[in-house]
């Protein structure tokens, strides 16, 4: 949420574990059902956006803490 929205989200971003995320997306890849979700959210909900570490799950290496 950090990432997508930055700060207007009101998320503290000193509360978020980056290691423990980075671990998780390591642990558990995105699924085939997660990207097609991720693609029917970009094209057919209010928001119109995806979700970019799934689009390119290699993001995740570049968000330092």
């Amino acid at each position: 949420m950090y990432v997508t929205y930055g700060d207007l989200a009101g998320f503290d971003k000193t509360k978020i574990d980056i290691n423990l995320m980075k671990d998780w997306s390591k642990m558990d890849a995105v699924s085939q059902d997660e990207r097609l979700l991720n693609e029917w959210i970009k094209i057919n909900s209010i928001q119109h956006n995806s979700n970019k570490f799934i689009d390119y799950p290699y993001l995740v290496g570049f968000v330092v803490p």
